[in-house]
């Protein structure tokens, strides 16, 4: 049996599951409808969630790209490991 960190196994898998103000939220919604990601950069003190959205982004992504696009997006989670 694997056992995970619980940070791990409780952090949210998506962009809807994330604790964001609205507005934010909402502007990261929109880049995942639209699938097109842009650059960013995330910044904050530590434990503020900026892997966890990095993450969240990602992975909704991954599920609606297209597979031409797939491994750019695969590589960009591979670096967040």
């Amino acid at each position: 049996m694997t056992e995970f960190l619980w940070v791990e196994k409780y952090r949210p898998k998506t962009i809807a599951e994330t604790i964001l103000p609205s507005h934010i939220k909402a502007t990261f919604e929109q880049i995942v409808n639209g699938g097109e990601l842009h650059n960013m950069l995330l910044t904050g003190t530590a434990g503020v969630g900026k892997t966890t959205v990095a993450k969240a982004l990602c992975l909704s992504l991954i599920h609606i790209s297209e597979p031409t696009r797939q491994a750019e997006i695969s590589y960009a989670v591979f670096c967040l490991k």
